[in-house]
Parts: structure tokens; C-alpha cells; sequence
């Protein structure tokens, strides 16, 4: 197939996607308004547009030129309101819209035109992919359409599972290290997981808590947590392929306070890796957790409940050890990305077929 990507640049998310095609054999074209200068395989559109909600939208032509050049067979456009938006405004038959995230679950809540854009977008495309079950049923709730959703997490590379699997688990007996990587701003709460860090620091045993992330929050999170004398919290920013394996090595438990949610990649990492999680009780994650078995829950923004949480990860090693187990067959049986990617890939097949 030859494909037309059409997404911001600069996530990961979009990079694997084109990878994925790539090294599959398909011709693969990427177009972004967005700017990544560590990426030279995609085509930039400069819009002059300074109001974001119509710059996607009027960047319609632009598009229909690079097709008349290109000739895809599929144009697939990522998040909703932007570049979903973008593939369909195109009028280019067929047209695949994948869902992120908050493109569904909370872009749309925002005003009546943004529910009716969403709706415009998901009843013209002619396929579109889902990466949880939780977000396929909000996005039937938004109102009636019957475009096909393709449903697959985006999952973890099988060399990835199979790195994690094999961690060493090697831990410091009389110590248990917490671990964040979520990326620090609001959404994602990592000021709650201090809270609770602090509330019952004299009841855990000896501890360590790792931040690995970064974002417009870390300045504020930092200083809350030396604010409560937490001189065992370290914030150690991004890391990456063998350094990021190394703390996750390292760790015991891996706490999430996320707010929203669909599938949470750095989740499904901290169950492949044998990590025990400590997570918020929304959808996008009891769909792979089970509360009490393979991981503990609280409610979102409940910061006893977490802190409860984090006490009995904390004391209870043969609940770690057993969810470590169960939740690894889950990742292994659910959620390799090579395969639900080839399921999507024979979905854009099938709807080219249909199409011609």
C-alpha cells in the first residue's frame, strides 16, 4: 500500500506507526504542521493560521496537491480534531482516522462544536482505530455513527516484552523503590503520589522514589516534595533504552495517578517489566488491571486511598511477586505491538479493497 500519515511529528506514538508500515514494505508519506528538527523523514505544511482549531481545516489543499502527487491508496489521519479532521476535509476516499486519547474523552465535552466537529470526523471517515475498549465505548457515546472501529492497543515491540521479561530482579531486601514515569503536568497528578509519600513515610519501610519524566510541573513538584523533607524522592528526568530498563530494573512498584487515560503504554511496560502497579481505578487502566490481584487501585484524586495503596505494595511481597506473573502473560497475550499492528494493517488493506 502507499500510505499518507497525517499527525504531529513529535510524538512517539506517530513515529512507531510509521516504522511499523515502513518496515512492513508499504510506501509510506508523513505529513506534520508540527516541527521535529531530529526528523528529516516527514514533510512539513507552515501554516500562517494562528487560531489552532481552523489551521488543520484550511490546510485541505495543500493536502489534495501532495495526493495528486503522491496517489495513496489510504489516507490516515491521527487525533480527532486536528488531523482526523485534516484527512477527511480532504474529501480522499478512503480515509482512516486513529483515536488517541483525549481526543475523545475530552475534547469533544468541551462546547457543542466540539462535540459536532468530532461527530463530522468520525461518521465521514471510512475506518477508524482504537487502542482500548474503553475508548471505543465513549466514542459510540458521542452519538450515532457507523464507521468500523478497529479496536488494538498500541502495545510494546516483542523485543521490548522480551527485554522487560528478562529483567533482573534484583532488590535490595530492606528497601522498596517506587517509580513515576509519567510526564509531569496536571493531568497526571504526580504531586499526589508525594502527598501521599508523605503521609506515610513512617509507616513504609525503608524507600526510595524514582520520577523519571519531565513537563511544565516538575519545578513545583520538586519543591513540594523537599518542602516535606523527602530527601529520598529523586527526579531524574527522561531516560531511555538501556538507562530506562536499568530503573525499571530497579523498582518495585510502579505508581500512576493519571487523571484520563485510554491505554497507558508506560503501564503495559511497568507489567512486562514485573513491577507491581499502584493506579488510578479509571477504564484505561482496570481494563488490564485487576484491583487486588494484579495491581492495586484508588480513586482518582484520593490521596488516603493511594497512600493506603502504596503501604500495602510496600508490605505485601508475595502480592507483588504473584501479580508480577499474571500480569506478564497479560502483556504477552494482549498487547505486543507487531501484533495488533498487523491487525490494523489488514483492516487499511481490506478498506482499500472495498474502496477500488
Amino acid at each position: 500500500m502507499r500510505i499518507l500519515l497525517l499527525g504531529d511529528i513529535r510524538p512517539t506514538h506517530l513515529k512507531r506507526w510509521r516504522s511499523y508500515f515502513k518496515d512492513a514494505g508499504h510506501d509510506v508519506m508523513t505529513i506534520s504542521l508540527e516541527e521535529d528538527v531530529a526528523d528529516r523523514d516527514y514533510l512539513q505544511l507552515k501554516s500562517s493560521v494562528p487560531i489552532q482549531s481552523f489551521k488543520y481545516y484550511l490546510e485541505r489543499n495543500s493536502v489534495r496537491r501532495i495526493i495528486l502527487e503522491f496517489k495513496p491508496d489510504i489516507i490516515n489521519g491521527h487525533f480527532v480534531p486536528t488531523y482526523g479532521l485534516l484527512a477527511v476535509a480532504t474529501d480522499f476516499k478512503p480515509a482512516a482516522v486513529s483515536l488517541w486519547g483525549s481526543d475523545i474523552l475530552v475534547s469533544p465535552r468541551k462546547s457543542k462544536l466540539h462535540l459536532a466537529r468530532a461527530l463530522w470526523v468520525l461518521r465521514n471517515c471510512d475506518i477508524i482505530t482504537s487502542d482500548s475498549e474503553y475508548m471505543t465505548q465513549e466514542a459510540h457515546k458521542l452519538g450515532k455513527f457507523e464507521t468500523e472501529i478497529i479496536t488494538e492497543p498500541m502495545g510494546i515491540s516483542e523485543s521490548e516484552f522480551r527485554a522487560l521479561s528478562s529483567l533482573s530482579r534484583e532488590r535490595i531486601v530492606d528497601r522498596i523503590t517506587f517509580l513515576s514515569t509519567r510526564r509531569i503536568e496536571a493531568i497526571y497528578r504526580v504531586d499526589l503520589l508525594i502527598e501521599a509519600l508523605s503521609r506515610v513515610r513512617n509507616d513504609l519501610p525503608p524507600f526510595n522514589c524514582v520520577i523519571c519524566g519531565d513537563g511544565p510541573e516538575r519545578k513545583r513538584i520538586e519543591d513540594l516534595a523537599r518542602q516535606y523533607g523527602l530527601d529520598t524522592v529523586s527526579f531524574v528526568g527522561w531516560k531511555a533504552g538501556q538507562e530506562y530498563l536499568d530503573m525499571l530494573g530497579g523498582a518495585d512498584v510502579y505508581v500512576s495517578c493519571s487523571r484520563s487515560d485510554s491505554t497507558s503504554v508506560s503501564l503495559l511496560e511497568a507489567m512486562a517489566g514485573g513491577l507491581f502497579p499502584v493506579v488510578t481505578a479509571i477504564p484505561g487502566n482496570t481494563e488490564w488491571v485487576e484491583d487486588g490481584k494484579s495491581a492495586l487501585t484508588f480513586p482518582d484524586g484520593d490521596v488516603d486511598a493511594l497512600a493506603a495503596a502504596l503501604l500495602k505494595a510496600a508490605k505485601n511481597r508475595v502480592l507483588r511477586d504473584d501479580a508480577a506473573a499474571m500480569n506478564r502473560k497479560t502483556i504477552e497475550s494482549r498487547a505486543i505491538w507487531e501484533k495488533n499492528m498487523a491487525a490494523i494493517e489488514r483492516a487499511f488493506e481490506e478498506v482499500v479493497h472495498r474502496t477500488r
